[in-house]
């Protein structure tokens, strides 16, 4: 039986990842239009459950657009995770940019162009 203290913590570790279920099928109704990949990294929920920081990153897309279109339609959004979930207060919603992917495909593309260079100058000698 999990210890008191254990339980509030379950509940929202099982609420985020709802969260970031339901708003993958969501977002992309309203983002259609803009052929971009937009995929719900994390989603962190505040202890108190009022608040919920939603993590996006975009692939084949401008990510000003894509938040513009985000934040005009933030109410419509916020709305259909309130009819989804089964509770009382729904967290508001906070999307953020996760830039994460595109900074380890950076310093990936840094080490293969090292590893390039390495392999020229080998070849040189």
């Amino acid at each position: 039986m999990p210890t008191p203290q254990k339980e509030p913590r379950l509940r929202i570790i099982r609420l985020q990842s709802l969260v970031q279920e339901l708003l993958g099928k969501i977002l992309p109704e309203y983002l259609g239009e803009t052929n971009a990949l937009v995929t719900v990294n994390q989603v962190e929920i505040s202890g108190d459950m009022r608040h919920a920081k939603v993590w996006l990153s975009v692939l084949g897309g401008d990510d000003k657009v894509i938040f513009k279109i985000i934040e005009k339609h933030i109410y419509a959004i916020q709305g259909e995770l309130n009819r989804e979930l089964p509770m009382k207060l729904v967290p508001r919603l906070q999307f953020n940019l996760d830039t994460s992917p595109r900074y380890a495909e950076h310093i990936s593309e840094l080490i293969n162009q090292i590893h390039a260079d390495d392999h020229h100058g080998s070849a040189q000698h």
